[in-house]
């Protein structure tokens, strides 16, 4: 089976899921209004300095802004939305129902947390509180809806939407919409698999990737960078596999990414007119679903380095990778908050 550059917890795929394969059984959870709390803090442990960076006796100490980190997880038996401290601690879970939950993203505002629901065997956009409260869908038609991302004035969604099924592959869209819903609007409009936008820091432009197989091979994924209308698109890589993940540093000037172009995937960055293309992990296993700090100074990502997904942190020079998750549960996914205080 072919790796796909966006893994979700027990196997489950953004991609899979918007066409129709919303992952196996799993175990329910009653859909009651009490989330449940679960002391699953990470701890330290002891691994090869040699091996991608990792230090010894990892603690990733929280920010001094006091932000938060969302993921996904099924440590509970199925698909939930999880808030931790930027360092692992306190994980807890927003989200009960009993159908999956995964792919949240935190408004600008730092109000909200919009996040994937399957509901009825389709994906839409749900947004709740950022504590969790009053979770409501802003996407209800019959396509099957993911990956949400904000604008930097919180006003705004992006979305994945499975447009079709052509004869030679799927065909799906980047959309935008109002934060409640309204005036949904396609802004890709071609006959190829586009998903995983991201806004720049300055609302003027979206990043996304682009799978010219439509969903057939995963082995022909380009980054591409557009207006935020959909016009102006060029290419940002190049390179022969799955360029992927793509995700804008608070600052505007970079783009950290996944890629396979090294045999399997890595996390990298570029500036953000593609220069500069460099390699901050270098691992047996596969690194993906890189995600800026706040302030800039730290990426979060995923690992199969222990044997299961884990949530990792490092500088964004690639130094210092930490486990900050350290869970037998496959845990993806990171969405950091902006700054709390």
């Amino acid at each position: 089976m072919v790796i796909r550059l966006r893994p979700i917890a027990s196997g489950l795929l953004a991609l899979s899921v918007l066409i129709g394969a919303c992952g196996g059984d799993s175990a329910d959870v009653p859909p009651d209004d009490d989330v449940a709390v679960e002391d699953t803090s990470a701890h330290d442990q002891d691994e090869d300095l040699s091996d991608g960076g990792i230090v010894a006796d990892c603690v990733e100490p929280p920010l001094a802004d006091g932000s938060a980190i969302a993921f996904t997880s099924d440590r509970d038996g199925k698909l939930e939305i999880y808030v931790m401290g930027a360092g692992g601690a306190d994980p807890r879970r927003m989200t009960n129902h009993a159908e999956n939950n995964f792919d949240s993203t935190w408004s600008p505002d730092g109000k909200h947390i919009a996040f994937t629901a399957i509901r009825d065997g389709s994906g839409d956009i749900h947004v709740m509180d950022a504590d969790g409260a009053n979770p409501r869908s802003v996407t209800s038609d019959p396509q099957s809806h993911a990956e949400p991302t904000w604008s930097p004035d919180s006003r705004r969604i992006a979305f994945t939407s499975a447009h079709e099924l052509l004869p030679n592959g799927w065909d799906m869209e980047i959309y935008v919409m109002e934060a409640d819903g309204a005036n949904q609007r396609n802004i890709t409009n071609v006959e190829f698999v586009d998903t995983h936008a991201t806004w720049s820091p300055d609302g003027k432009r979206i990043a996304f990737e682009r799978d010219h197989t439509r969903g057939k091979f995963f082995n022909d994924v380009t980054i591409y960078v557009m207006d935020a209308n959909g016009g102006n698109l060029h290419t940002l890589t190049e390179s022969p596999g799955q360029d992927a993940d793509p995700s804008w540093s608070p600052d505007g000037g970079s783009i950290a990414f996944a890629s396979t172009r090294d045999g399997k995937s890595d996390i990298y960055v570029m500036d953000a007119d593609g220069a500069n293309q460099r390699r901050l992990t270098v691992h047996p296993e596969h690194d993906l679903d890189p995600a800026w700090s706040p302030d800039g100074e730290r990426i979060a990502f995923i690992s199969r380095r222990d044997g299961n997904w884990e949530i990792y942190v490092m500088d964004a020079d690639g130094a210092n990778q930490c486990n900050i998750t350290n869970h037998p549960a496959e845990d993806s996914r990171p969405a950091w908050s902006p700054a709390l205080r």
